[in-house]
């Protein structure tokens, strides 16, 4: 479902994010490691929000070093530390979170990313 999270392979991911945008979602790419408790937790609270969104939301999981694998998306985007979540919007413009994040702030990233467009 589009609920779900998805582990994104280390392939080129930016057409998928682009069918996503033309679909009209918001897409949020989680930055990981898979130990780390706080990750875990973000990684949670994320899916958590994407559920409650039934579908306004597409949810990509991917691991640090796979950064490159979003193309443009992330091009300008340095992944010093994770949990980092970039959020893009409509217009491929994209805004990034660090660290503990609770489906609260979650949710105010996306409408933030929504009034951009």
């Amino acid at each position: 479902t589009a609920a779900e999270s998805k582990v994104a392979p280390a392939k080129n991911m930016q057409g998928t994010v682009e069918a996503e945008l033309k679909q009209g979602k918001i897409v949020m790419i989680l930055f990981w490691t898979p130990k780390s408790a706080v990750d875990s937790s973000v990684r949670h609270e994320l899916q958590a929000t994407a559920r409650q969104l039934r579908g306004q939301l597409a949810v990509h999981v991917a691991l640090a070093n796979q950064v490159g694998s979003f193309g443009s998306f992330t091009r300008t985007v340095q992944v010093y530390g994770t949990p980092t979540i970039l959020v893009v919007n409509k217009q491929g413009e994209t805004a990034s979170l660090t660290g503990l994040t609770d489906v609260f702030s979650l949710k105010q990233a996306i409408a933030e990313a929504k009034q951009a467009q």
